[in-house]
């Protein structure tokens, strides 16, 4: 596998890099010849049982009939077990991410964490935090938390940026899973 690898959708994608052992990820905006940061992931370290973002450390890739690309990710921290698929639909400019961690113990914090560019960094989060939350992202773009599939999640202002979280609310018996969905689109 090369330095970056890509998940191409209409209008934008995500380039994933090795790092360490794991893969970060970007999500930019392309157009014709120029390519606009939207969203960078923070990553942490093979010492952290919890961090920032989920530790991918596979990557594959799936077509589906209907033309569009799924890129599947898992990894592992701690006793955790990781995963992310990222669905790039083949004729809308929108990426749907659905992240998961199987959790042994009551975890200190869970979720994706991403740098904002500069410019959109103070700006973007003072109306978008929240359940069902909307972040201005450049040139159009936003993000949005979404609740598909009874997993409730939530956007949160980070020191890097900005966190998207499951709401957290185990009860019961141990392994259990949580779960976190959110999309980059054009607005």
């Amino acid at each position: 596998m090369s330095d970056a690898t890509t998940l191409e959708g209409l209008g934008v994608r995500v380039v994933f890099r090795r790092l360490a052992d794991r893969f970060s990820h970007a999500v930019e905006a392309t157009l014709e010849t120029e390519k606009i940061l939207l969203l960078e992931s923070v990553e942490g370290t093979s010492e952290d049982d919890w961090p920032a973002s989920p530790p991918l450390q596979e990557l594959h890739f799936e077509n589906r009939p209907d033309g569009s690309r799924l890129a599947l990710l898992v990894g592992r921290a701690g006793r955790s077990h990781w995963s992310l698929s990222i669905e790039a639909a083949a004729d809308s400019k929108r990426l749907v991410f659905d992240a998961a961690c199987r959790v042994r113990e009551a975890p200190q914090r869970l979720g994706s964490e991403y740098r904002l560019p500069q410019a959109l960094a103070a700006s973007a989060l003072g109306s978008g935090i929240g359940r069902r939350a909307v972040v201005e992202l450049s040139g159009g773009w936003r993000l949005t938390s979404e609740n598909l599939d009874g997993a409730e999640t939530r956007l949160e202002a980070a020191p890097s940026g900005i966190a998207i979280r499951p709401s957290l609310a185990f009860a019961g018996a141990w392994p259990q899973t949580a779960r976190w969905q959110y999309i980059v689109e054009l607005a």
